[in-house]
């Protein structure tokens, strides 16, 4: 399911998982501006659960009327060990060629998570408990904002003046 802030009621760990962050904002107003995933992202735990994420291959709109960029599969993102004190929350993006990134967040006693870098894609937040070993399903947020690829749409006007597009699948 794509963009989730979940319930307080529902999140593996409510006081950090169901809080909206700046982070969140940024992945949303670029995502009202075209720019987001096209098709595929999901960021998943591993199925013997391990400090990596699998990101499934995809297409994603990184910016307004361009062509799809792809992203590859990656059956193994390294999330960086967790912290001994403090938990953590850290950013799973594209960036405008497809690479993957993850971005650190820095743990705290109330920690938030890291900026969008410049040009990325949000895809998922990793919710990174102190002395974590494993990543698993409850700690993942998706983040990804599902957009149509304008650039491949027919726009029409029609006789009370009003436009519809139509989408072209290639």
């Amino acid at each position: 399911m794509p963009f989730t802030i979940p319930s307080n009621d529902l999140a593996g760990e409510p006081t950090r998982q169901s809080i909206w962050y700046d982070s969140d904002i940024a992945i949303l107003v670029s995502g009202l501006n075209a720019v987001g995933v096209l098709t595929g992202c999901a960021v998943t735990a591993q199925g013997s659960p391990d400090m990596t994420v699998a990101v499934a291959a995809g297409t994603i709109q990184a910016t307004a009327g361009s062509d799809p960029v792809t992203v590859a599969a990656d059956a193994s993102l390294d999330i960086t060990a967790a912290n001994g004190s403090f938990p953590r929350i850290d950013l799973i993006s594209a960036s405008a060629t497809g690479v993957l990134t993850v971005t650190n967040g820095t743990a705290a006693n109330s920690p938030k998570p890291p900026g969008l870098p410049s040009g990325h894609i949000g895809l998922a937040m990793i919710d990174v408990p102190a002395n974590d070993t494993t990543i698993a399903t409850a700690q993942i947020t998706d983040k990804r904002v599902i957009v149509f690829n304008a650039a491949s749409a027919t726009k029409e006007v029609n006789a009370a003046g009003r436009i519809y597009a139509y989408l072209n699948f290639r």
